[in-house]
């Protein structure tokens, strides 16, 4: 005797609830398959008219988004892992100089790490924004027809409404839009026809949502990480090398060091004096060309283009509803009416916020004062960026604008903290240096070319 699944027969409540930014369906839909031609079903009818996929929330969830606090964290550790590995081997002078045969100094070991580290963490910061993350396209539900092969009266039954991930569009196709079960008995529902050809149209526009786009932004962003690694590279190398010509003028030149005095060949016998000069200018090279001003630029130049990506990929990130880092742990009581709700913004999300922004600052500021005429192009960048931040944040329609709300646009709003910082520390140094706009680096060379 057949059997009869109607969905009128069971009216099981299916538990549906809110996380923090979309629906969470806890209960296991039992998978229908195939076999041999015949539809099998699991043995437990579903009733699946009460899942609640027309009904939106009022709030603007997009299910399967990082949450801000990981995001701030995630921020944080990629500018303050740049920071360890760089500002590490400036800092501390403890230790011996040179070690590793004589030839080699744990200082540039150090810095041959930090690419590795910095660069996965970009990596992983930038392909965690809700516009860069791989789009998710469930499989097409069963259409069960009424009336199988034993006579049996099936109800269809449909996978809940598909939502397309990664952008600010995750809201679930409504009701009247989703698949009639009149297509073949294996065919793909309207829905999913739908559902792709949303897709191609968005592909076809300018869209920043498009795969285009997106495949765009992530080979620029590619093209920018190479930059950075290659540049640290040559920074490395530089040093590596450099320190072979040091050690032999230091022990050829009668302690002088690097000098233009003749040099010994360890008996006091004084060896050519043009081979001192060429062996003094070969150092200068690669300190002052390749190390301090060719792999330093080519490194910032790389570091700056992931930012700028970074910032594209996290332009249009908003703090959901109710949420908001000018009061901590404050909701809006207007959210409070409206349903589900977010969690509450809290301290630590606050500080993770300011920390971000002041590390991104304190980087800006640290290459402004150590590069040659960094102070120059440190001030001009600066005023860049910030002209950028301001007219974009501006310009956004009212209900997304964010320049004087403070977290509304967080990761855009941690880099223009960044800049206020930066500003600030560059205009200290010019002040504590009398305005010299003299860097560090601008000061080494000029102590190597002055040196007897």
């Amino acid at each position: 005797m057949a059997s009869h699944y109607s969905i009128d027969q069971q009216q099981q409540q299916v538990p549906y609830t809110y996380n923090q930014y979309g629906p969470t369906e806890q209960a296991y839909l039992h998978d229908t398959h195939e076999d041999e031609g015949q539809d099998r079903m699991s043995s437990q009818p579903l009733n699946l008219d009460h899942l609640p996929t027309h009904q939106q929330p009022s709030a603007p969830y997009y299910p399967g988004l990082t949450p801000p606090g990981k995001i701030l964290a995630l921020q944080t550790l990629t500018t303050l892992s740049t920071i360890v590995f760089t500002a590490i081997p400036v800092v501390i002078k403890a230790g011996p100089e040179i070690s590793w045969g004589y030839w080699y100094s744990w200082k540039d070991a150090f810095r041959l790490l930090e690419p590795f580290c910095s660069g996965l963490l970009h990596f992983w910061f930038f392909y965690a924004s809700d516009l860069m993350r791989p789009e998710w396209v469930p499989r097409p539900g069963k259409v069960l027809q009424q009336g199988g092969e034993c006579g049996s009266s099936v109800s269809r039954i449909s996978s809940p409404a598909p939502m397309r991930m990664g952008s600010k569009q995750d809201i679930p196709l409504s009701e009247t839009s989703r698949g009639s079960g009149t297509d073949a008995e294996y065919g793909v529902g309207p829905s999913y026809r739908q559902q792709k050809q949303q897709q191609r149209a968005q592909r076809r526009t300018g869209s920043k949502h498009s795969s285009a786009f997106k495949s765009g932004l992530s080979g620029v962003f590619m093209f920018f990480l190479i930059v950075y690694a290659t540049g640290a590279a040559l920074h490395t190398a530089a040093a590596f090398f450099k320190a072979t010509i040091e050690l032999f003028l230091d022990n050829h030149s009668r302690g002088i060091g690097l000098s233009t005095h003749p040099l010994t060949n360890g008996t006091g016998e004084q060896l050519s004096m043009a081979l001192a000069q060429e062996l003094k200018e070969g150092y200068m090279l690669m300190q002052d060309k390749w190390e301090h001003m060719i792999s330093h630029y080519i490194y910032a130049f790389g570091a700056l283009g992931m930012s700028w990506c970074e910032m594209v990929a996290y332009s249009g990130q908003l703090l959901p509803q109710g949420v908001s880092l000018a009061r901590a742990g404050h909701l809006k009581a207007m959210a409070r009416k409206q349903g589900p709700v977010p969690e509450k913004s809290s301290k630590r999300l606050v500080a993770l916020w300011i920390l971000a922004g002041v590390l991104y600052g304190g980087i800006v500021a640290g290459v402004a004062c150590q590069y040659p005429k960094g102070l120059y192009v440190g001030l001009a960048y600066v005023g860049i960026l910030m002209s950028v931040l301001i007219i974009y944040l501006v310009s956004r329609p009212k209900a997304k604008r964010g320049l004087l709300t403070l977290g509304r646009h967080y990761i855009l709003q941690t880099y223009l903290i960044g800049c206020v910082v930066a500003l600030v520390a560059i205009i200290a140094y010019m002040a504590n240096n009398q305005f010299d706009m003299l860097t560090s680096n601008d000061k080494s060379h000029l102590g190597s070319t002055t040196r007897p």
